[in-house]
């Protein structure tokens, strides 16, 4: 009964057994002292300071700290070493009354540490003479092991108790002057050692053991009586324990079906509303990444959730788990109470605690939720009246908690596992039509109809990086986009971005995806010009990640949302998978891109070269067959030395001349000769084409540009590009179209008729006219800024007339050509006709004598033209075209025009009546132009 009721005291609270067991060992230690010390005295008369008694007082010390007959071994086997006569010891508790054995002790030297041999009761041989021998005797005894008598209870157990090898033992009773409590052996394995001289010891300490056992009853009586007054409030608290355990495992039962959040709900409703009252309870998520938590189970009872408007929002938001409610409930180890009317004076209140506090709410206990070492979330119960937790439940709380810490991780597992395998359906449908994607309208189009239905995205960017992976280029814009209202929109998103600011670095450093918060983002650095712009918009949070196909990063995936932590993990697991798949349709479409490009030159090119075939065709049946310009006069000279001059440059050039004099023929020299000669020189004659067909014979349609424009052509400048264009007769074209063909020759670029696109082009124009456009600029007919820009290198050829001395030459050639079409090989001209055609004028220069030659072959009836075949009548010559005055480029005219201007203000630039005054142009453009010219104030007089 003592024993039951000391483990009972033990387990009871410090504040109502310890205070009464602090007295009673203090008492129990002053008689063990007491008592030792007098039986160390008077122990076989020991004399004073012989170690042995030095040995007994340190024992007696030792003694009196202790509490049971286990620690009494223990001091005695902590001792041995001061006793290396003796190598270990057992002691043997024996009730006398009832002829029992109920403990056996024994430590020393060689034994392990000291612990119990016997548990329980051992009742004793009645007929055993050596056993009582020694319970009876009043002295020591003295035995060797080998002679102890083989029948005898001791000598049958003894060798299961000592070491082996034991020689010797000394034996003495454990008694009292009123009570026996047993028997204390020491053992020697020395046959020789002479033990008699430690028989007053071995005395002195079964005197103090034997005192030890005594008060140890008597201490234990003491006990019994003190506490068996607190033993009812002990069993109500035992039976109050029991209540919570119970509970416990009733909880921990109904928790091992649940299925899911509503399962739990339903087991504390269940439960808990039969421990205290309580209005209605939640659980919250914590989220370690993010460092915010939000609801996770609401209970359906909440008052909040029929009067609050907002209750779906305020429990769906994210919380900084910094906040003054969370960070206390983090700081402790135990449940907190709230007093909600103190807790809304504090002005950092979360929004939820508040929607709680306004439906009548006025007492929360929070109690982390935990699994392992993981804090997980908090569980939170709400009254609407004070005071509504003891002290004492909320330690069952506390246990509940840990309870449900379990179960949550266990649902939340659960929850992955249905989350992970919609996340793998989702994956393979978003898969299946990312594989048909070819077009980035396609990509637009599957990001509008199936990401933005799964993912609470707002828009998406996305980037292609250059292969020295130094820029990214914006190459996917969302058209929902809210920036594209934006005044920097177009600037922003057509320029190339510099990896260099901080947010670059984090994310193309990382190999994870990158979450960033806009607002806290652009407190602490200056964010790039996109994300400005959706800052400035109204996003609040970015999401990125680093396309790549293997290890090479190829782009950027950059998606924006309307609200910061608004995607929970499983949603970021799924941008995580669905990235890796949008590399490789972001690098199919680009490599499909590339492909269509180059598939679209490759049959540009191959109409380009089927017109190019086509017209060169044309060219064979209508152009001259000339090998070479004949003429070997002065004049001509002088225009091969200006045709050498020019070929190799890739300036226009104006060739000017009447009627027949071969401006065709020295426009192919000029290609011939110039870097572009592996070329064919294209032609356009701008008198023979209609007025309403010559800007499609220029710069091509489009098909359904126009009635009649069944197929797309080429027009001449596509043919030409990267070779010469030969515009003859460029005094005929209209002026509206003079217009366009000076924007093609400025810009180099074109348009085709009915189309919507820029062609770039590098042509060389050489243009050719018998007209005198410097008239024609006078009067109106011709553009002066397209003649200026034309006649850059101008060639004025001359007509026959100026060159007779080449006349035989040219005559004897088309002679040469006629005749054999005619079988008249032997033929040739006389004297008398060859002075005729180098007298004659030749109004129709070259080509006027090639026809003359050849009705000169047809009409001759033999061998010799006898007959020149010229006009009868003769006829005025044909006033010269062009004027004889010298061709000026439009900066020589404008710097002699600026001379002049300054010359009449005798220098003065600036001014009323300067020279900037009378130009009506700004000074600083006359002094820009005047530094052009190399003009100096000091030397406009000289000039």
């Amino acid at each position: 009964m003592s024993l039951t009721v000391t483990e009972s005291t033990l387990n009871m609270p410090t504040s109502l057994a310890e205070d009464k067991l602090i007295h009673i060992d203090a008492v129990t230690q002053q008689v063990f002292s007491t008592v030792f010390e007098l039986t160390g005295r008077e122990g076989d008369k020991i004399q004073e300071n012989r170690p042995e008694q030095k040995f007994l007082k340190g024992l007696s010390v030792s003694l009196s700290q202790v509490r049971d007959c286990l620690q009494i071994a223990q001091v005695i086997h902590n001792s041995m070493d001061d006793l290396p006569y003796f190598s270990d010891f057992l002691i043997v508790k024996i009730h006398g009354e009832t002829r029992t054995v109920e403990e056996l002790l024994s430590g020393g030297h060689l034994a392990k540490p000291v612990k119990f041999r016997l548990k329980v009761r051992v009742k004793l041989p009645d007929n055993d003479p050596f056993l009582y021998s020694l319970i009876t005797a009043n002295q020591i005894s003295e035995y060797n092991v080998e002679e102890l008598p083989p029948t005898s209870w001791l000598a049958e157990n003894l060798s299961r108790w000592i070491q082996p090898g034991v020689k010797k033992m000394v034996v003495s009773s454990l008694k009292t002057a009123n009570e026996f409590n047993g028997l204390i052996f020491f053992f020697s394995k020395s046959q020789d050692t002479e033990l008699a001289p430690y028989y007053s010891l071995v005395r002195g300490i079964a005197a103090q053991i034997s005192v030890a056992f005594t008060c140890f009853t008597a201490v234990d009586k003491m006990k019994v009586m003190e506490c068996q007054q607190e033993v009812g409030i002990f069993r109500q608290q035992i039976l109050d324990r029991d209540r919570d355990k119970s509970t416990l495992i009733e909880i921990s039962n109904d928790m091992s079906a649940i299925r899911d959040k509503n399962d739990l709900l339903s087991v504390l409703h269940k439960r808990l509303k039969k421990l205290f009252n309580f209005s209605h309870t939640l659980m919250t998520l914590t989220n370690p990444v993010t460092k915010t938590y939000t609801g996770l189970i609401f209970d359906s009872k909440s008052a909040s959730k029929k009067k609050h408007p907002d209750y779906k929002r305020i429990c769906d938001a994210h919380y900084s788990i910094n906040d003054p409610v969370m960070a206390a409930a983090f700081a402790s180890e135990t449940s907190l109470v709230f007093d909600l009317d103190k807790l809304m004076l504090h002005p950092d209140v979360p929004e939820w605690i508040t929607m709680n506090y306004n439906s009548g709410i006025r007492e929360m206990v929070i109690t982390l939720l935990a699994s392992g070492s993981n804090h997980i979330g908090s569980f939170v119960i709400f009254s609407e009246k004070k005071h509504s937790f003891l002290n004492k439940e909320l330690g069952l709380i506390k246990a509940i908690s840990s309870a449900l810490g379990n179960a949550v991780e266990n649902i939340l597992a659960k929850e992955e596992i249905i989350e992970r395998e919609k996340e793998k359906t989702i994956l393979l449908s978003l898969s299946k039509d990312m594989a048909q994607i070819r077009t980035a309208e396609g990509l637009l189009k599957f990001n509008k109809e199936k990401l933005k239905k799964v993912l609470p995205i707002s828009h998406l960017l996305i980037f292609t990086m250059t292969d020295d992976e130094n820029l990214y280029l914006p190459y996917l814009l969302d058209p929902d986009s809210v920036c594209r209202s934006h005044p920097e929109y177009e600037r922003i998103t057509q320029n190339p971005i510099p990896i260099s600011d901080w947010v670059s670095d984090q994310v193309f450093l990382s190999d994870h995806m990158q979450v960033f918060d806009l607002t806290k983002l652009a407190q602490t650095t200056t964010l790039p010009d996109y994300l400005r712009m959706n800052y400035e918009c109204g996003k609040k949070e970015v999401i990125y990640h680093v396309l790549s196909i293997g290890k090479k990063k190829t782009g950027l995936l950059v998606i924006f949302t309307d609200a910061a932590g608004g995607m929970d993990k499983n949603q970021l697991r799924l941008i995580q998978g669905i990235s890796s798949q949008l590399s490789t349709a972001v690098t199919n479409i680009i490599a499909n891109e590339k492909i269509e490009k180059q598939f679209k030159e490759i049959s540009e090119y191959k109409l380009q070269l089927e017109n190019m075939n086509v017209y060169l065709q044309e060219e064979i049946q209508t152009t001259y067959n000339y090998s070479e310009i004949i003429g070997n006069s002065q004049e001509m000279n002088k225009i091969f030395h200006l045709v050498s001059q020019v070929a190799d440059s890739q300036s226009s050039v104006l060739i000017l001349g009447e009627t027949g004099t071969g401006k065709e023929l020295i426009a192919r020299a000029i290609h011939n000769a110039s870097t572009r000669k592996d070329k064919a020189m294209v032609k356009v004659n701008c008198a023979t084409l209609p007025v309403n067909l010559i800007e499609s014979e220029l710069f091509g349609h489009e098909r359904g540009s126009f009635t009649g424009a069944t197929e797309r052509r080429i027009g001449k400048f596509e043919l030409a590009n990267n070779s010469t264009l030969f515009l003859d007769e460029i005094g005929e074209l209209p002026l509206d179209l003079q217009v366009k063909l000076l924007r093609a020759l400025q810009e180099k670029e074109i348009e085709r008729v009915g189309g919507k696109t820029v062609i770039k082009t590098n042509v060389r124009i050489i243009a050719a006219t018998n007209r005198n456009l410097q008239k024609e600029v006078k009067e109106g007919q011709f553009r002066p800024d397209l003649y200026f820009r034309l006649n850059i290198f101008p060639i004025t050829l001359p007509p026959l007339r100026d060159r007779k001395e080449d006349i035989p030459m040219l005559a004897s050639h088309f002679l040469a050509k006629y005749k054999k079409k005619g079988s008249k090989e032997t033929m040739h001209f006389s004297n008398k006709v060859m002075k005729e055609l180098v007298a004659y004028s030749w109004p129709g220069n070259v080509r006027e004598l090639e026809h003359v030659v050849e009705r000169s072959i047809l009409l001759a009836s033999g061998t010799t033209i006898k007959d020149s075949s010229l006009p009868v009548s003769s006829r005025k010559e044909m006033e010269e075209i062009l004027p004889d005055t010298v061709i000026r480029t439009i900066d020589e005219v404008e710097r002699d025009y600026i001379v002049s201007i300054l010359k009449k203000t005798n220098g003065k630039i600036s001014g009323i009546g300067g020279a900037a005054d009378l130009l009506k142009i700004p000074a600083t453009t006359l002094s820009s132009k005047m530094l052009k010219y190399n003009l100096k104030k000091s030397e406009i007089k000289r000039i």
